[in-house]
Order: C-alpha cells, then structure tokens, then sequence
C-alpha cells in the first residue's frame, strides 16, 4: 500500500504488516494494575504465568534505575516492594520494547533510546510538578510509537511532525499511537495524552499531554546534538508556562539524560 492511497488511521493499521501485539496475560496486567482494590496476590499470580515477562521485570526491578533497598528475587516481593504504578510501568515497557520490530531502513535502535529519554525526562519533570511519575514514564516511552506503525505503512518518513502530517492526512502518527493504546486496551489517559501530545490543549488542564511535550522535544535536541544555546533558543515556552515548569528545571537542574536513564538499558536492547 503506498503512501498516496493510505487516508486513514485504520488503513496505517492495516498496512503495518508486523503490527505490535501485546499477548493476553499484559493486557490483562494492565487492566488489573489500574485496579487500586485488586490483591498483590492476584497481579502475583498473573505475573508469574508468564515466564518471560517475569524473568525480565525481575531484572529491570533489581536494575540500579528502581535502586530497590534489597534484592527482588520472586514476583511476590515486586509486587508489594515496588507498587503498581512501578509494575504498570515495567509491563508495558517490556512489551513495547518487546513487540517491535524491524523495519528496513528505519534506527529501532535510536527510536528505543530516543522513547527511553523521553520517558525518564517526563517522569523527572512530572516529579517535580507532583504529578505522577509512573504514568508519565510510560506514556512518554510509548508517545512515538505511531511513527514505528507509520513507517511501516510508508505514508511518511518517522521525521515528518505532526502538524505536517495532518495537514496532508487529516492524522499523524499521534492519532496511529492513540489508536493502538486503545486497541491495546491501555488506561484512556494514555491515549489522550498520546493523542494531544503534540499539541497539548493547555487551556483543558492538558497537563500529562504538556509533561510528554516538553520531554519529547528535550530527547529529541539529545538526538539532534543540540548544545546549551540551542536548547534555551528552542525551549517550549508556551506549553511549560501553561504547567507552571520553569525552563532551569529541565535546562540547568535535570541531570543529563544518560544518567537519568542508568540501569534501563535493557529496554533499548532490542
């Protein structure tokens, strides 16, 4: 199919031959974490089925990033030492790093580390603003991946923006990421802000949307190797003046984006 005849987002769906799946034992993870009343044991024991999954949350959870106070060595003490929101964020990572694949001619290796930036830098400048961390890590790592399913689909190279895409589609790879967190059947707070990211309505409190912004756009200067003076000329002054983020935060305080992600190596691993 190519770019000319795909005119909407099902049809970049259809057209991405390999699209991503998450197996059935994540989906229903994800869906029993954003229960606050569900038993540890039952997330325990759905954990543990499968074996896989386990074995690699084990080892992100004993990583230096989550620095546990003691060893991890079962899915039981994960679940009642590092939480849900912690868990919810190792799930989904691991499957998305896991269900992608590659494409000729496309860096999965730079779009996995690109996404990682971006997921620890929003999780850094939620913290700051007390809003959720977890939920911004994860809906940061997962915000591009409408381009991986776009490239797929050949209707635009994975540099084009997204106002440029909709202009000349009437969707970007925004909307293709939206879609497949819903498909997916991921909380509907990341599809929105997934969905809005680019362009967040920040006179609808879009505040998740605005946090995934601003650190899209720092991993992105990381990739483009822009210097100090760059950053401060194209800093988005706007959407962080609509969340109240002061530029020091990410420009002076925030501590280089390879020291934030330490010990998530695995995830870009692919």
């Amino acid at each position: 199919m190519s770019a000319q005849h795909v005119t909407s987002v099902e049809e970049v769906l259809r057209a991405a031959a390999m699209l991503p799946t998450v197996p059935k034992v994540v989906g229903e993870l994800i869906a029993l974490l954003g229960n606050e009343f569900v038993s540890p044991a039952l997330i325990a024991r759905q954990l543990g089925a499968d074996q896989v999954l386990s074995a690699k949350v084990l080892r992100l959870a004993n990583s230096a990033y989550y620095s546990a106070p003691r060893s991890i060595s079962s899915i039981d003490e994960a679940v009642h030492m590092l939480g849900f929101g912690v868990l919810r964020t190792l799930v989904v990572s691991t499957s998305m790093a896991d269900s992608l694949k590659p494409v000729a001619g496309a860096d999965l290796k730079r779009f996995l580390r690109y996404s990682l930036h971006a997921a620890v830098t929003a999780k850094y400048i939620a913290s700051t603003l007390a809003f959720d961390g977890e939920e911004a890590f994860t809906v940061g790592l997962l915000h591009g991946i409408g381009h991986r399913l776009m490239e797929h689909g050949a209707v635009l190279p994975s540099s084009a923006c997204a106002r440029a895409q909709a202009s000349l589609y009437g969707f970007s790879y925004a909307n293709v990421g939206a879609e497949l967190c819903r498909r997916w059947n991921f909380p509907r707070s990341f599809a929105l802000a997934i969905e809005d990211a680019p362009a967040p309505r920040l006179n609808e409190c879009d505040s998740l949307a605005a946090v995934v912004h601003v650190a899209a756009w720092r991993s992105l200067a990381e990739e483009e190797g822009l210097g100090p003076d760059e950053l401060a000329s194209t800093w988005p002054t706007e959407v962080a003046d609509g969340i109240k983020l002061p530029r020091e935060t990410v420009l002076r305080h925030m501590p280089p984006l390879q020291v934030l992600s330490a010990g998530l190596e695995e995830l870009i691993n692919a």
